[in-house]
């Protein structure tokens, strides 16, 4: 091959820029201030392609466990795979999900992955297959009683400490499906996008990541060290109005009725390897996907 691959170079700042600007050209994402915070640890992994000192072409992955109807599995999740638009149609991403995929099959139970709609034709070439996840909503319950949830921010260092603990040893949210070990993932999603949406219930030592939007409260995560009902906190969250509870992970756990069906818009969920819940409902959560 007529390019240098380069792996796991987080601590190299020419690469690392290069893989900045690399995600920031093709995916419109941001890793900088995720870095800057000092979340890229040894679970995020980039395979990269380098022309010229360019990243031209990319596979990370993220080492992580995941919850399959009980049991834990190991897993490695796929992202940022892509290509500049200059150098497609060489079979360079082909190459990277080739060498991952032969590199961990005999470390991991399973590989799962986003895909863009746009090329959903490309992951079962390598064995993958497409996984219906399920959109789970319920209608706001009767609430009494009010209690008051404390808005968070990263850039105070006790509340970064409480979510760090609080995400390093959280419990379980479903039974039939979840994901272990994702801190660097979640912090990249608070960092980016819900720096506004994290809420402490200090009564209770939870943390709530969830924002209101067109009359839904929208459910992102909730991050505990111990066993909840759902409606116990429901009470601390309630300082917008609000008709509709979206829950974005599988709700099993949370002692809520639920409504469901059948996600088919959004970006589709691939899977090789041991993944056993056919015929059950379930959402991978949404702040653990990259």
């Amino acid at each position: 091959m007529e390019y240098k691959l380069y792996v796991d170079y987080k601590n190299i700042e020419w690469l690392r820029n290069g893989f900045f600007d690399f995600s920031q050209g093709v995916f419109g994402i941001s890793f900088k201030e995720w870095y800057e915070y000092g979340f890229w640890n040894d679970k995020y992994i980039c395979y990269s392609l380098v022309d010229n000192r360019k990243v031209i072409s990319n596979v990370s992955i993220s080492k992580m466990k995941v919850f399959i109807d009980g049991s834990l599995k190991n897993a490695i999740q796929l992202a940022t795979v892509g290509t500049l638009k200059n150098y497609r149609g060489k079979g360079l991403s082909r190459c990277l999900m080739e060498r991952v995929l032969a590199e961990y099959e005999d470390r991991c139970d399973l590989f799962f992955l986003s895909a863009n709609n746009s090329v959903i034709d490309f992951y079962p070439k390598f064995g993958f297959r497409r996984i219906i996840e399920y959109k789970y909503t319920a209608r706001k319950p009767v609430i009494r009683n009010k209690g008051t949830a404390r808005k968070m921010n990263l850039k105070d260092k006790d509340d970064l400490t409480i979510i760090l603990n609080r995400s390093q040893g959280n419990i379980p949210l479903s039974n039939i499906f979840d994901i272990s070990d994702y801190t660097h993932i979640l912090m990249w999603y608070l960092v980016n996008f819900y720096k506004e949406c994290i809420w402490y219930i200090e009564d209770k030592g939870i943390v709530v990541i969830c924002k209101v939007l067109d009359r839904t409260l929208h459910v992102f995560d909730i991050l505990s060290k111990d066993n909840f009902q759902f409606l116990d906190i429901l009470v601390y969250l309630t300082t917008e109005e609000f008709e509709l509870i979206r829950f974005h992970f599988t709700p099993d756990k949370m002692g809520i009725e639920v409504n469901s069906e059948p996600i088919m818009d959004d970006d589709p969920f691939f899977v090789q390897g041991s993944f056993s819940l056919k015929g059950k409902e379930f959402k991978v959560p949404q702040l653990a996907q990259t």
